[in-house]
């Protein structure tokens, strides 16, 4: 539960981070959908596997998203694993943020111009990241990706919005 609201609260920082203008043109970036993406795969693999650990049937959990995408077990099992090898990635940025940040509260004074350029670059590379990984699944499915885009596209962009958070243009 823990993971699912930092998550959460993850995705809407990054998320109120974009530009006022992408979110008043409607235009959602390709990463923000990427990674709406992979936290959904990552959370049917949890849904599973909690079914599993039950002692029930779990097949159903592991593939109803599958099935969903119309992508065979092979490219799932590339979506699954580049989804879970995202998120780690993800969750060390944020722990990476987090250290800087604490830094700067604990030493109770504004933030150095070192401190915000440190964080330019997590945000930066955090971003650069998030388009390798994307990139990753680009060239491991093939042609078989625009399946999984379309897919993405009608089902899971439909529940992802941006709102400009106060302060930020």
């Amino acid at each position: 539960m823990r993971n699912r609201a930092l998550v959460l609260a993850s995705s809407i920082f990054i998320a109120g981070a974009i530009s006022a203008q992408t979110a008043t043109n409607g235009t959602i970036p390709d990463n923000i959908l990427y990674r709406a993406l992979f936290q959904r795969v990552a959370a049917q693999k949890a849904l599973a596997d909690r079914v599993a650990a039950q002692g029930k049937n779990d097949s159903a959990a592991r593939t109803a998203l599958r099935d969903q995408a119309g992508l065979s077990a092979t490219e799932y099992a590339i979506l699954e694993s580049t989804a879970l090898d995202y998120l780690k990635a993800h969750y060390a940025y944020f722990a990476a943020q987090g250290q800087i940040l604490q830094a700067i509260k604990s030493a109770g004074v504004p933030s150095t111009s070192a401190q915000k350029s440190q964080l330019a670059a997590l945000a930066a590379n955090h971003v650069a990241m998030e388009q390798a990984h994307i990139d990753q699944l680009r060239t491991a499915l093939g042609a078989r990706f625009q399946t999984l885009d379309a897919w993405a596209r009608s089902a899971i962009l439909p529940n992802v919005g941006l709102k400009p958070m106060k302060g930020v243009k």
